[in-house]
């Protein structure tokens, strides 16, 4: 079933205290909540987030590393079945030149003794997400 609004900001107000820079103002909490309620299609796959969010982000730069972390493990809700997993990426791509590890969101999916998680892509290091720089400048 389908997490209602109310379930998705409760779970997005624990990213606050849990994961530094996460935003804090009304404002930018209603757009990360209605984000994650649109790609989030279950209450099992939100209980997955709420886990492993703040295990696998060290500083949250954005709304595209919440859905990198999401998407290690489930597909979108609101991906259709013929874009698959990484449609957003790669409508993002078709956009822009971007690193082919992390398709410009700046997180590179690892697997670990057989866990799925996030780390930051080399990209992001070296100053050459594209996406991630056109996306902080608004473009």
């Amino acid at each position: 079933m389908k997490p209602t609004l109310k379930q998705v900001a409760d779970v997005v107000e624990t990213f606050c205290e849990l994961i530094p820079f996460f935003p804090k103002s009304e404002g930018a909490l209603k757009v990360v909540i209605k984000d994650v309620h649109r790609f989030v299609g279950s209450q099992e796959e939100l209980a997955w987030l709420a886990t492993a969010a703040p295990l696998s982000i060290d500083k949250y730069e954005g709304l595209p590393c919440l859905r990198a972390v999401f998407e290690t493990r489930y597909k979108p809700a609101d991906v259709s079945p013929e874009e698959g997993t990484a449609s957003f990426a790669r409508r993002e791509m078709e956009k822009a030149q971007v690193c082919p590890i992390c398709y410009g969101s700046g997180w590179e999916q690892v697997e670990r003794n057989g866990l799925s998680s996030v780390r930051e892509c080399a990209c992001r290091r070296t100053g050459k997400p594209v996406l991630v720089q056109n996306m902080k400048r608004g473009a």
